[in-house]
């Protein structure tokens, strides 16, 4: 029995279009499309078995193929894309004829020319079909890997980030939100980053936002370190959830990962603790580094050598710590933490004395004034201050974790205080004699208004170093 759709297949002077060359193009492009192609899909909903039909060899199968579709359970609009599909193959355009004869909508043409595309590796053009807001495609998770496996990795990039910006299509599996993730890379970390927090925070390993930051530390270190993606990286702020994940990387990395890789991800790490100011934590880190993964620091290998150029740079970090936490350090640690003094070139190097006490504090206060107004040397005695701590204000954990300008100036009132405490009675003026020089000095012009309606406030110990300076001289 002749199908209704011989016709369009027999009326043109084109020969058959299935050769032996066309077949086995075909046979190769089903292989890379992991065994089937979207027409092998749509014939197997169809009830059909594509592999023992499709491609047809000669007329007579080409006809038997005809029948099976116009017998098959689909509706009329199916059957028809199903037969517009094959006639695409001939090339000289009577597709469009049997596609106005049968009246398919534009949307089921578009949506049949990108699979027809997809089949072919005419990926481009099958972009620009399924970015169609009129089209909405099946088998999305084929599509999205069609295009990932593209000859042109940056090509393969770009059209996986345009069918999913522009088409939107729904991304459920995994497979495909890493297919994106890696997209997103090769395009712009940044915007894989940030989208790898889109999704909730879960301490379980299998979760997606963890598979995720996987992704995105696969693609920077594997094959190889990847310079400015690493770059990149270093730059970031992480949630203390994305610190902890890229830790535990580090500490338990894949076992695809070089050494090179390794040792690379251990000095980033490294780095963006001592940036931020975690020195504790970096000493504390590369001392778990070098358990796990050195063993014997002198020896050759990449990792070693990275840990024994990190120990040198530890060192000298060590003996810039406060002393209650360079002891917090040697409890948990060991005694081999504290710091060795050494010299170079004849000159003490920073671990010979961590004492801050002699820092701008003395240096501002080598001079100051007497009751008189008139400055004393340094070793006068009425200008000798009390020791100062020496813990810089910014090593502490609660300056780091408070508001930053809330402790600067709670530091600078505290050394304001010690200040004016330092100052002897003998070098205090007295009230009294405040009070009479201010009452027999001439009438000052009034002060100039504060910006902003701000009132000018002095400290106590300025306004006593201004009282003392008003104070006319004693007659002798």
């Amino acid at each position: 029995m002749e199908s209704a759709y011989e016709w369009y297949f027999r009326n043109s002077p084109v020969a058959f279009p299935w050769t032996q060359e066309t077949r086995q193009a075909i046979a190769e492009r089903r292989a890379k499309l992991e065994g089937s192609l979207f027409i092998d899909k749509l014939l197997a909903f169809a009830e059909i078995d594509a592999l023992a039909h499709y491609p047809p060899h000669d007329d007579l199968s080409l006809n038997q193929l005809l029948s099976l579709i116009q017998n098959s359970p689909f509706d009329d609009l199916k059957k028809n894309c199903l037969v517009y599909y094959l006639l695409k193959t001939y090339d000289d355009g009577r597709e469009d004829r049997f596609a106005q004869d049968a009246l398919i909508p534009t949307e089921f043409i578009m949506l049949s020319d990108a699979y027809y595309c997809l089949d072919w590796g005419q990926l481009e053009d099958a972009v620009f079909s399924l970015c169609d807001i009129r089209v909405v495609p099946d088998f999305v998770s084929k599509i999205i890997h069609t295009l990932a496996n593209s000859e042109n990795p940056q090509q393969a990039s770009s059209l996986v980030l345009k069918y999913i910006r522009v088409g939107k299509p729904v991304l459920t599996s995994i497979e495909d939100l890493e297919v994106y993730m890696g997209a997103l890379c090769s395009s712009r970390l940044l915007d894989a980053w940030l989208f790898q927090r889109t999704f909730p925070e879960e301490a379980h390993p299998n979760t997606r936002r963890m598979k995720l930051l996987r992704k995105i530390l696969d693609f920077c270190l594997h094959p190889r370190p990847k310079p400015e993606s690493l770059k990149a990286l270093v730059s970031f702020p992480f949630t203390t959830f994305e610190d902890t994940h890229v830790i535990n990387y580090a500490l338990n990395p894949p076992n695809n990962l070089s050494d090179i890789s390794i040792a690379v991800l251990h000095d980033l790490i490294n780095v963006r603790l001592i940036h931020q100011g975690r020195y504790s934590e970096a000493i504390r880190l590369d001392r778990q580094f070098s358990s796990k993964f050195v063993g014997d620091v002198n020896g050759g290998g990449v990792i070693a050598k990275a840990a024994e150029s990190r120990r040198i740079s530890m060192e000298e970090l060590v003996a810039v710590l406060p002393a209650v936490q360079r002891k917090l350090l040697e409890v948990e640690l060991g005694p081999s933490v504290a710091p060795k003094p050494s010299t170079s070139n004849g000159v003490m190097s920073i671990s010979g004395s961590t004492d801050l006490a002699m820092s701008w504090e003395m240096e501002n206060s080598t001079s100051s004034l007497n009751k008189s107004g008139v400055l004393v040397p340094p070793n006068h005695p009425s200008t000798t201050l009390p020791p100062t701590s020496a813990a810089p204000i910014s090593a502490t954990p609660a300056f780091r974790q408070a508001n930053p300008q809330v402790a600067v100036l709670q530091a600078f009132a505290q050394a304001s205080s010690r200040l004016e405490g330092s100052l002897s009675p003998a070098s205090r003026p007295s009230v009294s004699n405040a009070a009479t020089g201010f009452a027999s000095s001439k009438r000052l012009p009034p002060a100039k208004q504060a910006p902003f309606g701000m009132t000018p406030h002095k400290s106590a110990l300025s306004a006593s170093i201004m009282a003392s300076s008003s104070t006319p001289p004693q007659k002798s």
